[in-house]
């Protein structure tokens, strides 16, 4: 609850406008409902005009006054909300950035959806409905007390005391039985989708294996039981409707027994019987919403700590309080690297070393599991080395900036990501300032152009989810003409080729020799192909650099690297391009 008022105090200042709006409109409702009770009694003796004029403006001022001041609690509340709304999902995102994607791996693509989407949208229960609603039902009940208190203390006491349970009881019988139904409500709404997202992207296989039965039942199941939770939701909410509306229409019958001995004494005039009833009646217009709104606020509170529960993850990466400067020389050097995900966890990497100068080129290579992707990581920083182990131009790189250090690099991957937009757009991912002609100048080096050229909007055609109107190769060289876009000095690929035949190979590789001019290149790869350039290529195997050296000389030392290598020329899967960095 810290946490969302901590959110709500942002907004103060619109949040107090919509208090103030929302106490003229529950007092224009109430003195609406006095003073039409008092010109309905008054009218029935029969009275000159004079003396019911000033009622008959008051009719009239309060009924204007409440359209007008629900306008503007309305519209000041839910500007409040948005604001509020628009924070949370910049501080979640914040948040979550540094967490990709090394943190992030235990985490289901749908239940982060779930959590960005659903849940930040539930917190605008809280905003519009637990904070200025709860000022004014005190404020307003404060004031209707005060005004019951002229004629009778113990009916203002005992009005006072129906509208303190109404408002504060009920709610909060309403809150503490809504957190469990609540709080399932937010998890099955994610399970829900998750399990739709994996439907969606995995359609094909659940019809290619006949799953789509027990894939829909799990969702029905799934959904069974969130209907389930919305029920007892629901249910609890007619509890508070029925008790709502005892505790109004009995504060109105104790008015009535307070009043009537009152007017039978002629203590009270008897035209104001019907206002002081009807006085009361109004005043829980302020406070009976509450009992449905904290059940809601319930919903919010769980979303607010599934929200916390993902950013409260520590980065992979340290965060540097005084980062060191980015030094001007690109080396890059490991020494001793020893490396585990976990501190009980088993050895990715053990006593790995090398130097990379500037212009070099050094290729990874070993079989699944080895540790390269791993050594690829702490490259980029998404998990930190220990102190020392890693180097850029002789700094530690934990020690430099995490975006600094990324920026350096240009990364082409095994399965590169295509956004739902145009190639144009995709393209401005690497570089958001690169003009028309540094588009097409990087897209020809990549042989992308031809393609573009082909499509019905050229680098305007948008590309659908996932890139779904290209081909794996044409897809590769969108990661390629990124990476030239990005003209970083180092070129990082990862497995760049790993899934694409021969023909498109070929092809993305001669794209690559455009992307590798004048770049330091660190390529990781299972497959020996155009490692002629290598200036040093390292086996790793189990985590550990097992040989060494230049193509030539591992092939003539005839061990794992050579039998990878010849098993590579018996499979038909030749040199087929030499890289140059000419």
């Amino acid at each position: 609850m810290r946490r969302l008022m901590g959110w709500a105090w942002t907004e103060r200042g619109w949040l107090m406008l919509a208090v103030l709006a929302g106490v003229v409109t529950v007092g224009s409702a109430i003195g609406l409902m006095g003073t039409s009770a008092y010109i309905i009694a008054a009218a029935a003796r029969h009275p000159s005009v004079a003396v019911l004029s000033v009622a008959v403006v008051g009719v009239r001022f309060f009924g204007v006054a409440r359209g007008v001041g629900r306008y503007v609690e309305r519209l000041t509340s839910h500007e409040a909300t948005f604001r509020i709304l628009a924070r949370v999902r910049t501080w979640w995102y914040s948040a979550l950035e540094p967490l990709a994607p090394a943190r992030l791996a235990g985490w289901h693509t749908g239940d982060l959806l779930s959590r960005a989407t659903g849940d930040v949208d539930a917190l605008q229960y809280f905003f519009a409905r637990g904070v200025a609603p709860v000022a004014v039902a005190v404020l307003t009940t404060v004031g209707s007390v005060a005004f019951l208190w002229r004629f009778s203390t113990p009916l203002a006491v005992g009005v006072g005391g129906f509208l303190v349970v109404a408002g504060g009881a009920l709610p909060m019988l309403a809150f503490r039985l809504s957190r469990v139904p609540a709080a399932a409500v937010a998890r099955l709404r994610a399970a829900l989708l998750a399990h739709a997202v994996d439907g969606v992207q995995g359609a094909a296989e659940l019809v290619a294996y006949g799953h789509e039965a027990v894939h829909l039942a799990r969702q029905g199941s799934l959904d069974r039981a969130y209907a389930q939770a919305q029920r007892q939701l629901t249910a609890i909410n007619a509890v508070n409707a029925a008790g709502m509306l005892l505790l109004t229409n009995g504060a109105v019958l104790l008015v009535l027994l307070c009043a009537i001995p009152m007017v039978v004494a002629h203590r009270l005039d008897g035209v104001l019987l019907a206002v002081l009833a009807l006085v009361a009646q109004a005043s829980f217009e302020a406070v009976a919403a509450l009992p449905e709104a904290w059940q809601q606020i319930a919903g919010a509170r769980a979303a607010s700590d599934r929200l916390a529960a993902v950013v409260a993850a520590t980065p992979a990466e340290g965060a540097s309080l005084a980062p060191a400067p980015l030094p001007m020389d690109r080396t890059l050097r490991a020494q001793h690297l020893t490396f585990r995900y976990a501190p009980d966890g088993p050895l990715a990497l053990r006593d790995i070393s090398f130097t990379l100068p500037p212009g070099g080129h050094l290729v990874l290579v070993g079989p699944s599991g080895g540790g390269k992707s791993t050594l690829g990581r702490l490259l980029l920083r998404l998990w930190d080395a220990p102190a020392g182990a890693l180097t850029l131009g002789g700094a530690d790189l934990s020690a430099l900036a995490a975006d600094e250090v990324r920026s350096c690099f240009a990364v082409i991957e095994q399965d590169p990501h295509i956004f739902n937009g145009t190639v144009r757009q995709n393209l401005l991912l690497a570089r958001t300032g690169a003009t028309e002609d540094e588009i097409i100048a990087a897209a020809q080096r990549a042989r992308l152009h031809e393609v573009v050229l082909g499509l019905p909007q050229g680098y305007d055609t948008p590309l659908g989810e996932g890139g779904q109107r290209l081909s794996d190769g044409e897809r590769q060289r969108i990661a390629i003409t990124r990476a030239i876009l990005r003209d970083a000095p180092i070129l990082l690929l990862d497995e760049a080729t790993a899934y694409l035949d021969l023909a498109n190979e070929r092809a993305v590789l001669a794209g690559l020799r455009a992307a590798m001019q004048g770049r330091t290149v660190i390529r990781i790869t299972h497959r020996l192909v155009a490692m002629a350039a290598a200036t040093e290529i390292l086996v790793l195997e189990g985590g550990c650099v097992t040989e060494r050296g230049t193509h030539a000389q591992l092939v003539a030392q005839a061990g794992r690297y050579a039998e990878l290598w010849h098993a590579t020329q018996t499979a038909q899967l030749p040199e087929a391009v030499v890289l140059s960095h000419s």
